[in-house]
């Protein structure tokens, strides 16, 4: 199994970042040190849901917004990204919200 130096020396100049990688490097790309491969981590639908929600903790808002789209977010986790004034508008616009908080929001 390469190291993690390995991989991200394997990844540099390559447009699709992590297109031919196996799920189980997800977890270590949404904790690289270069934005851009964990931006491309959090954009992954094979990301974990614990891998999501740690995202949405990240330094860079890029990052934690393209975290807070993931279709597989719990409820729980959209209602809270609701409370948060950086991660509302993504919160608002995920599919998986449920119906009832959308209602509440038109009142």
């Amino acid at each position: 199994m390469p190291s993690t130096t390995q991989q991200r020396k394997s990844l540099d100049g390559r447009s699709d970042l992590m297109g031919g990688w196996k799920p189980n490097f997800l977890p270590g790309f949404s904790r690289d040190a270069a934005v851009e491969v964990r931006l491309r981590a959090a954009t992954d639908p094979r990301l974990t849901v614990a891998s999501a929600v740690r995202m949405l903790d990240d330094p860079h808002d890029r990052v934690r917004h393209a975290a807070a789209r993931q279709p597989q977010l719990p409820a729980g986790v959209l209602l809270q990204l609701l409370r948060d004034p950086d991660t509302a508008q993504a919160a608002a616009r995920h599919p998986a919200l449920p119906v009832a908080v959308m209602e509440r929001m038109l009142q």
